[in-house]
């Protein structure tokens, strides 16, 4: 069962939050927001001895990178007969694409005449025009076989240094103390222990990558009021790995294998 997508939706969030929960805890998390009224809370949690818990979800992920990675994928690779190499060129949010996409083949063919096969510094000879429409870097390189010489876009990938786990958790602050509605929806739930499930995406790509590689944290976070216990999940393919914090004074992980998602989700 493949419940992470990167265009995944918010029902898609709580179900993997739903999996990760259920597989530590060991118990029944239910879908508890059904849009009957206002500020609900995304999920419960009924422990077998009657006690209840509420959790409410929250992405880190970049809507508007998201939309330039769908973007680029439709415009996917196009062929041009006036080329005779292949162009990859990365775009930076903001980018026209459809104008890029029509005056791509022109400036292009003017590098290739130029001798110019990339552009990466702002020492390279860039033509304002690719600058103007939002081009970050682009090179060149014979076309492997079958595809004919042309180009196409991706979007700029994001670079950090990998942080520890006590770097994730600082980050994770920083970001629940601007997302105000996790634990005002968690205190209108009237429970009196509250998670915040947040899932980590590769736009995090400092705390995403120092989860995937193993990092425990050694501080407490810093939880605003409302929120007693603390979820960052990677959200990826499986294996997926998470750190939690359940308000004892310890970080614990786990990872949920494909074998383990599909157990959960019976």
């Amino acid at each position: 069962m493949n419940v992470v997508n990167r265009l995944e939706t918010k029902h898609g969030d709580e179900l993997l939050a739903r999996l990760m929960m259920r597989a530590v805890l060991g118990t029944q998390v239910i879908q508890h927001d059904d849009q009957s009224r206002l500020a609900m809370c995304d999920l419960m949690v009924n422990y077998p001895d009657g006690r209840r818990a509420a959790a409410e979800v929250v992405s880190t992920r970049d809507r508007e990178a998201i939309g330039l990675w769908a973007a680029t994928r439709k415009v996917g690779y196009v062929p041009r007969p006036e080329l005779t190499k292949m162009w990859v060129i990365l775009v930076a949010p903001g980018a026209r694409l459809k104008a890029l996409k029509r005056a791509a083949p022109d400036l292009l063919a003017q590098l290739e005449r130029d001798s110019i096969e990339q552009l990466r510094t702002f020492r390279d000879p860039w033509p304002p025009e690719l600058r103007s429409l939002g081009v970050a870097r682009c090179w060149s390189q014979s076309p492997p076989q079958p595809y004919p010489p042309g180009f196409y876009l991706n979007p700029l990938p994001t670079g950090a240094s990998v942080p520890d786990g006590d770097d994730a958790v600082r980050a994770c602050d920083e970001f629940l103390a601007v997302t105000p509605d996790v634990p005002a929806k968690l205190l209108a739930s009237g429970m009196t222990q509250r998670h915040a499930v947040v899932l980590v995406t590769v736009d995090w790509l400092g705390p995403f990558s120092s989860i995937m590689n193993g990092a425990l944290p050694k501080i407490a976070p810093t939880l605003p009021n409302g929120v007693d216990c603390l979820w960052m999940v990677t959200f990826k393919s499986p294996p997926i790995r998470a750190i939690y914090w359940l308000g004892d004074g310890v970080w614990r992980d786990t990872v949920l294998l494909q074998e383990h998602l599909a157990v959960l989700a019976e």
